[in-house]
């Protein structure tokens, strides 16, 4: 799944040169003359290739150059000569002797005709040439003039991360080459390149064992991704899901060096499967299995680094690819990884700590302040009420209070916050309002049920609503703030404390009420700014 597909029609050019080629080839040569009639406005092109001297020992079938037969002159290009096929991506990459050199070099030679291919091809090589990094493989000579377009790089001898096994039993020194693939990539970013397919093929290893990366053929620069037509680009099992799209980003390539260290780790990559219809449903849906839990030599926090790389959402990931070399080389210190995996303490710790919505309510901060002194104070007046046998209309007095001061606060911050209002935002202010009103019903109820016994319905509704806002601060713990959770776990104890000390309720609700909006309103004082 490559965009560099050669279609005659989209080249009239590589078109045209095929067909002079093929005739060639087939032993029916045509005439110049008669062939450069037929494209008149092609002509200089096509003028180009015939004055092409190293062009003459290749052949094209289909707009592609058929690769140089190594044991005839065909081997001989410019002041190389090739010696051994390796590979390649957008051309074809020889081990060769330089001539006029006692050296072996990488030549990377165009075996394709179109116009469009040389510009990419040269785009490549130029890219690649603003690059001085010890990682990224080294260009030594570009080609010029209008003959068979060709680089050369330094030659690496130790072929690639493909061919190599035992990092799978070496997870540590695995971690150290990607640590320095990682840093390599982030200096392409810097220089404004972005690779788009990384993958061990595409990293070499020197005679040392460094890693190098190599085959910038799909790079695209980082500031036009959005102009980069939208095709696919890549190689199906290590691609990110985005780039099933044609989305290309710095994540791209922060998930390209995920899915390097994952096939060092565990031998295969990412997106693996029998079929590429597989392999795309995979990289579309499927999470792949932590390498850990297919290697048993990795360690979980290794294991959870690769795996952030490798997240389907692309802000999941490290932001920089030299944020995954900062975390590895953290690893290799033995010191705790930003991607460190949770225990069971870590998550319920991260749960407690999200503010979630909280922040579309930090109005209320110096509200919930005063609201905390006003609850203490009028509970506490309804116990002293009630000791005294004061008249029952204070009692309800003092009970209600604090619960139209909350209405009026509420009110006041949905009239100020009404066009900004969400649906989240409304919910919560919903379930605040519907537990206030529930706890007044519920102290009305039990004071109605409890007849002349003044105290006891009092003590009963104070148990009720203490049960009631146990609920009520589980539910605002998803939605608002993680430590609500807390808080409700308090109401639920306190309710059986209240149970087992009935005429101490209306001390014990106040103390809890009251640490509840001074809890509340320091958190939302604390919050950002921007979380406003």
């Amino acid at each position: 799944m490559n965009t560099d597909t050669f279609d005659p029609a989209e080249d009239r050019v590589g078109a045209a040169v095929a067909e002079y080629l093929e005739a060639r080839d087939s032993g029916h040569p045509l005439s110049v003359a008669d062939w450069l009639a037929r494209y008149p406005d092609l002509a200089a092109e096509l003028r180009e290739f015939l004055d092409d001297g190293a062009a003459a020992g290749l052949r094209v079938f289909r707009g592609r150059v058929r690769e140089p037969d190594l044991t005839t002159d065909e081997r001989v290009l410019g002041e190389y000569e090739l010696l051994e096929r390796i590979g390649g991506n957008m051309g074809t990459v020889y081990r060769a002797r330089q001539l006029n050199l006692p050296r072996e070099v990488a030549v990377k030679v165009l075996l394709r005709a179109g116009t469009g291919d040389r510009a990419r091809f040269r785009t490549e090589a130029e890219a690649m040439a603003r690059l001085r990094h010890p990682n990224i493989v080294r260009i030594l000579e570009v080609s010029r003039g209008g003959g068979t377009p060709f680089f050369t790089m330094d030659w690496y001898p130790g072929g690639t991360l493909a061919d190599r096994a035992e990092f799978a039993r070496q997870p540590r020194r695995a971690a150290v080459v990607v640590e320095k693939i990682a840093g390599a990539v982030h200096h392409a970013h810097r220089h404004g390149l972005l690779h788009r397919d990384l993958k061990p093929a595409n990293v070499l290893l020197d005679d040392k064992g460094e890693p190098v990366v190599a085959d910038f053929g799909l790079a695209v620069p980082l500031d036009r991704t959005a102009e980069t037509d939208r095709r696919v680009a890549g190689t199906p099992a290590y691609m990110a899901p985005e780039q099933l799209n044609g989305e290309f980003t710095v994540a791209t390539d922060v998930f390209g060096v995920g899915a390097i260290l994952y096939e060092l780790l565990t031998g295969r990559p990412p997106a693996y499967g029998p079929t590429l219809a597989v392999v795309l449903d995979r990289v579309r849906l499927a999470a792949p299995v932590p390498p850990d839990q297919l290697n048993p030599r990795i360690d979980p926090d290794l294991s959870a680094i690769c795996m952030k790389c490798l997240a389907k959402e692309p802000g999941d990931r490290y932001a920089t690819a030299a944020d995954i070399a900062a975390d590895l080389e953290r690893f290799r210190l033995a010191l705790p990884p930003l991607a460190r995996p949770l225990g069971p303490l870590g998550r319920a710790s991260r749960l407690l700590r999200e503010a979630r919505a909280a922040g579309d309510f930090r109005a209320l901060a110096p509200g919930l302040v005063g609201q905390a002194a006003l609850v203490l104070g009028t509970n506490v007046g309804v116990f002293a009420l009630l000791c005294a046998g004061a008249s029952e209309v204070w009692v309800w007095v003092a009970l209600f209070t604090p619960n139209v001061s909350l209405f009026v606060l509420l009110a006041r911050e949905r009239w100020c916050a009404r066009e900004r209002y969400n649906p989240a935002r409304f919910h919560l202010w919903s379930i605040w309002v519907g537990q206030t009103t529930a706890c007044a019903a519920v102290m009305i109820g039990s004071r109605l049920a409890a007849g002349a016994d003044l105290s006891r319905g009092i003590e009963a509704g104070y148990i009720g609503g203490a049960g009631l806002n146990a609920l009520a601060f589980v539910v605002m713990g998803s939605l608002f703030a993680g430590r609500q959770y807390l808080l409700g776990l308090a109401w639920a104890g306190t309710a059986v404390v209240m149970g087992v000390f009935p005429y101490a309720a209306p001390l014990i609700y106040a103390g809890l009420i009251a640490a509840c909006c001074l809890l509340t309103g320091f958190q939302l004082s604390a919050l950002r700014e921007d979380r406003a």
